[in-house]
């Protein structure tokens, strides 16, 4: 018998009780371990339990089926995931073996891997004949890898070529090799890129893969090369962050850029971490976008500066939160407004960080108001939240022009984290007299 599920199965602590969880998804999950299909099994298992949980915030009324489907999926995703250390240690182990001699092929891959993750030092140790990477390194990066692989095209391309360099075995169906190959489209990222493709006639993921590995590997030719530098301003224009690695691979292969060049990078990626902070979009695993201050190519001061730029940019949406250590003498409705629209950013970025919530947590927030369609629908949160920031600048300008000083410190925050840590001191020391 087919069908749709109720809505209310998944939304209520009724549907949390249901005894399909544990005469239904509780045995396909089995199935799926006896399958050793581990992504699947681990997805599922996640899914299902962080849903079923929500039935322990009623302790007392948790019926015997719903305690032994907690206890099964338990038992599922903790298998599935020793399952997979066991395949990533054994894939560490044999990168590891292979890695061994300084001209080994599976280096090339391997540092395209290393500096899409963000990581160009080690990627150029391992390209230049340097020390083989430790299997604890390996583990970090094969776990950097896999987390990333299901939202990011680019990565999988390169993840790809592990396999076609000699010296490393693998089954097709092997589930590292197919977490790390397959060409995943379910994320926003993943499906703006791709979505080049009709455009620009080919899959900027695999012209990307390709150059970059012929780049590591002396194997680079002027189509490949060619083909970066005209789909980088594409993919930069689509979504800017994986503009970031486009242009970092073009000018890298160029080999004439200079520190402006290189500068400029940078500053487009302090920007674009700034939006992704102030948005709550940012990805902790994704450090690519620190690829530009690797290759800027200057002098102590510059060097510092650019650092103090990222800096900026990462504690922007934290500084709009404390006061300067002063009175401001601005009038007192542009203060409110400001408070009004911080209250509201605070509310939206909870809306952001809804995904990567536990799914019961998540689950219990979203079910919460009337219409919590819209309230959670992170679209309107996300439209919202770039208006805000606008309106904030704005008024930090009107601040700036009727007391010199505090508007400006509004928006950036103190040059020492000494005066920051002070600074946040104050703030919570006001806030503890306002609220007694």
């Amino acid at each position: 018998m087919g069908g749709t599920a109720p809505p209310w199965l998944f939304t209520s602590n009724d549907g949390a009780r249901n005894w399909g969880w544990h005469g239904l998804v509780l045995p396909l999950a089995r199935i799926l371990v006896r399958a050793d299909a581990i992504w699947s099994g681990l997805e599922l298992a996640h899914r299902a339990l962080g849903l079923v949980r929500r039935a322990e915030s009623r302790p007392l009324e948790i019926p015997w089926h719903t305690h032994q489907a907690i206890e099964g999926l338990r038992d599922v995703h903790t298998s599935l995931t020793a399952r997979y250390r066991e395949r990533r240690d054994e894939l560490a182990r044999a990168l590891a073996a292979a890695c061994r001699a300084p001209e080994a092929p599976v280096r090339a891959p391997l540092a395209a891997l290393w500096w899409t993750l963000g990581d160009p030092w080690r990627a150029h140790v391992l390209a230049s004949g340097g020390p083989a990477p430790s299997r604890r390194r390996l583990r970090e990066v094969l776990d950097a890898a896999v987390r990333r692989a299901p939202r990011d095209p680019m990565l999988t391309s390169v993840g790809s070529r592990l396999w076609t360099a000699p010296g490393l075995d693998g089954e097709p169906s092997d589930p590292m090799r197919i977490r790390l190959s397959v060409r995943w489209l379910g994320s926003r990222g993943a499906t703006v890129v791709e979505g080049l493709q009709q455009a620009a006639g080919v899959s900027p993921s695999e012209v990307y893969g390709r150059a970059l590995h012929g780049w590591f590997g002396g194997l680079l030719d002027d189509g490949d090369r060619a083909a970066v530098a005209r789909l980088a301003p594409l993919v930069a224009e689509a979504l800017p962050e994986a503009g970031i690695r486009f242009r970092a691979l073009d000018l890298v292969m160029s080999g004439a850029a200079d520190s402006a060049a290189w500068g400029r990078l940078a500053d487009q990626a302090a920007a674009i971490v700034a939006e992704e902070r102030w948005e709550a979009t940012d990805d902790p695993y994704d450090r690519s976008i620190d690829l530009p201050s690797y290759y800027y190519d200057a002098g102590d001061e510059q060097r510092l500066a650019l650092i103090e730029r990222q800096r900026r940019a990462t504690l922007e949406f934290s500084m709009w939160h404390t006061r300067p250590g002063r009175a401001p003498t601005a009038p007192a409705s542009l203060l409110d407004e400001e408070e009004r629209i911080l209250e509201d950013v605070r509310g939206l970025r909870f809306v952001m960080e809804l995904a990567r919530l536990p799914v019961h947590v998540a689950q219990a927030w979203i079910v919460a108001p009337a219409k919590p369609g819209r309230w959670a629908d992170p679209d309107r949160a996300l439209t919202a939240l770039g208006a805000h920031r606008r309106r904030l600048a704005e008024l930090a300008v009107e601040q700036e022009d009727l007391d010199p000083g505090f508007g400006g410190a509004r928006c950036a925050p103190p040059a020492t984290l000494s005066e920051f840590a002070a600074t946040l001191q104050d703030q919570a020391r006001a806030d503890q007299r306002r609220h007694r």
